[in-house]
């Protein structure tokens, strides 16, 4: 499958015979962490096809750990390129904090606000009015992202799998499990197990 979807967006092969193949979702979960070739993957979609800067701008900020609700409050200024970080203002459902960016993140982000004006106080990813659209309007460009990367048919795949990514990457280098939560902003650590694939009631006290 990924091999017919990237012959297509090379313009090598215009149908994929495997396109009705239903397959079943990797994981029991409900949403679960990409991986690290998707992410690969959802950094290369990002700056295919699409002719707005908004789309690595948006998978930048999502690495880092950034909600759907988050998104579209980063303003210019909470982004610090010189260390290579980002202030993320919080949520109803997780907290305020300054989060590094990937290497690949500040490379787009640089790029962005390097040859373009901004300032200080515009948001870096939309500039619309009202939560709701906010938030539905950040989740739609990540959803085409995942689509573009040929995740869209993975059902256990959801706007969450990033932030789950980068709590996973963290859990599998020995990283304990509340500073995964503070990083992601996290106000439970049950809930930050579950998000990272994990089931709490199995943890030794």
């Amino acid at each position: 499958r990924k091999l017919f979807h990237f012959l297509r967006a090379i313009g090598e092969a215009s149908q994929d015979p495997t396109i009705d193949i239903e397959l079943a979702p990797r994981t029991a979960l409900d949403s679960r962490p990409l991986d690290g070739d998707e992410v690969d993957e959802c950094r290369w979609a990002s700056r295919s096809d699409f002719t707005s800067w908004r789309y690595p701008a948006v998978w930048a900020l999502a690495e880092a750990g950034a909600t759907m609700t988050e998104l579209p409050h980063v303003l210019v200024s909470h982004v610090d390129l010189d260390k290579r970080v980002v202030l993320l203002k919080g949520s109803p459902r997780t907290v305020q904090r300054v989060v590094p960016l990937t290497d690949w993140g500040a490379a787009q982000l640089e790029r962005l606000l390097g040859t373009a004006w901004f300032a200080p106080g515009v948001p870096i990813v939309y500039g619309g009015e009202g939560a709701t659209g906010r938030r539905s309007t950040m989740a739609g460009t990540v959803r085409r992202i995942y689509s573009q990367a040929g995740l869209d048919r993975e059902t256990d795949v959801t706007t969450e799998s990033v932030r789950a990514w980068l709590g996973r990457a963290m859990r599998d280098q020995g990283e304990p499990i509340e500073r995964v939560a503070l990083r992601l902003g996290m106000r439970s650590v049950d809930r930050t197990f579950l998000l990272v694939g994990e089931d709490w009631q199995s943890q030794e006290a």
